[in-house]
């Protein structure tokens, strides 16, 4: 299981992934703004934070408590320079503001594209 987390405009970056990987048959879940769905991860599963520009640990401190809680793996995607971050973080570059959520929208579908390749090998 894949569960994504964003808020704000990063929600719907995660439930057009949800929607790449529908089709592939892979468990995407988006979290609600409470976080109570990670209780529901088994230890295999990965969590996956979307944070465009860097605000959501700024504005809401507690999201970052509570997945400090979890054991699973954790990855950010964000375009921030500078995030505190309890798990793998991948910055993008920022070009302009203008254009965070379109890369981290690229980078998600390019992850989907690479994940559906290999998906056609193993068939």
């Amino acid at each position: 299981t894949i569960m994504m987390i964003g808020h704000g405009d990063s929600e719907l970056i995660c439930r057009k992934m949800q929607v790449s990987l529908d089709y592939l048959k892979k468990d995407v879940r988006i979290c609600d703004q409470n976080m109570e769905k990670l209780k529901q991860l088994g230890d295999n599963d990965i969590i996956i934070y979307i944070s465009v520009n860097g605000y959501s640990f700024q504005y809401n401190p507690r999201s970052l408590r509570v997945l400090m809680k979890y054991p699973q793996k954790k990855s950010l995607i964000t375009c921030a320079k500078e995030v505190d971050f309890p798990g793998h973080v991948i910055h993008l570059p920022n070009i302009s503001p203008s254009l965070n959520d379109i890369l981290v929208s690229f980078l998600l579908k390019t992850i989907a594209n690479g994940l559906n390749q290999e998906e056609k090998k193993r068939t």
